[in-house]
């Protein structure tokens, strides 16, 4: 988010019309956390909390398609899911 927040403010301050929106897809069942990824005690874990604790990936894809496709989002805002798989809002 600082990044974001700071590559923003150095737009703004260079003159370009570029917008940066901070994205986070919750977490996510997704193929990122298999192979060498994760210990051995994740590896056990993850497959048994993840359909408890996770939304499905496409859910977790659903803020960055907002991101990248909504128009009027307000630049150095963070968005994300209101709670495990619900919608997305603003939460700054």
């Amino acid at each position: 988010m600082i990044f974001g927040f700071e590559l923003q403010r150095r737009a703004v301050a260079a003159g370009s019309s570029v917008e940066v929106h901070v994205c986070h897809p919750g977490a996510a069942r997704t193929d990122l956390l298999k192979g060498d990824n994760l210990n051995r005690t994740g590896k056990i874990i993850w497959p048994l909390i993840s359909p408890l604790i996770a939304q499905s990936a496409e859910k977790g894809s659903w803020p960055l398609v907002l991101c990248a496709a909504e128009e009027g989002l307000k630049p150095e805002t963070f968005y994300g899911p209101t709670q495990m798989g619900g919608p997305v809002r603003r939460h700054r």
